[in-house]
């Protein structure tokens, strides 16, 4: 279930702005090839600006950058400050990315994006790894997309021995290139496992986005200011309030070129080239 989660998760994600921009909070993420505008190391957070060379968030992950704003490497924290690499990316030519991903019990992961002509996504592969534990995923995903946006993404789970083969998830949006509905289903068969639909009618007069989740088992509210930072989510499900959610950036603080960098329990550090 694993794609269901992701599916799931890519609701904190919503975004207002124009894809083109590279904003995040709509159209749930046209994987633009790891070319991050550093909105899409935090999804909750607007468009980042500057020449950012490093982002350290919370104090225990770091994501390092090369001057076309290319995400190289991504680092964790211990609680003893030390430094442990977790993955890399090497941009061999246009239309390949080359990944390593280091995980649990010194295993390696090693996988391969293949890029279209606007640098899309269209392929991930995963192409091998060294004590590799059985419980990391050994995927390989297709991507399709309409005018530049991600449309469905297919995931190979065949090694797993489902009685499915393809983990499927289709998005659709309004005039604006903002997801108005995602949903998640098997192989062939479409009727609908889990549905996500958003509610973009009320965002230009209160900056509010509404979402039914999951089939509708829960209902969120996404309140942000004119920043575009998330400072208020609601989350019910049913007629009840939950409040087992990110409830967003209360009181945010940006630095000198208008990136956020505290609210609520999150503190972000740049540095910049």
């Amino acid at each position: 279930m694993n794609k269901f989660i992701s599916a799931f998760l890519l609701i904190v994600s919503i975004n207002v702005n124009s894809q083109e921009k590279q904003t995040k909070i709509f159209a749930p993420f046209n994987p633009k090839a790891l070319v991050y505008k550093l909105a899409d190391i935090n999804p909750d957070l607007y468009q980042f600006k500057g020449a950012i060379k490093t982002i350290k968030t919370n104090g225990y992950s770091i994501e390092e950058f090369d001057q076309k704003g290319r995400l190289i490497q991504s680092f964790s924290i211990d609680d003893e400050g030390r430094k442990k690499i977790t993955k890399k990316y090497i941009y061999t030519d246009a239309f390949t990315i080359k990944t390593t991903t280091y995980v649990d019990e010194g295993g390696i992961i090693n996988g391969e994006y293949k890029l279209d002509k606007s640098g899309n996504i269209i392929s991930y592969i995963y192409v091998g790894g060294e004590n590799t534990p059985d419980y990391y995923d050994k995927y390989n995903i297709r991507y399709e997309y309409n005018n530049g946006l991600l449309t469905k993404e297919i995931v190979d789970v065949s090694e797993k021995g489902y009685e499915h083969k393809n983990e499927i998830t289709t998005y659709k949006y309004d005039e604006k290139g903002r997801v108005v509905e995602s949903r998640f289903w098997y192989d062939a068969n479409e009727d609908i496992e889990f549905l996500n639909t958003y509610d973009y009618s009320l965002f230009e007069k209160s900056k509010t986005i509404s979402a039914l989740i999951g089939n509708g088992y829960y209902s969120k509210t996404y309140t942000y200011n004119n920043n575009l930072t998330l400072v208020n989510q609601t989350v019910k499900e049913g007629d009840y309030y939950s409040s087992d959610f990110f409830e967003g950036y209360n009181s945010p603080i940006y630095d000198t070129y208008g990136n956020f960098i505290s609210g609520s329990s999150t503190t972000i550090v740049y540095t910049y080239y």
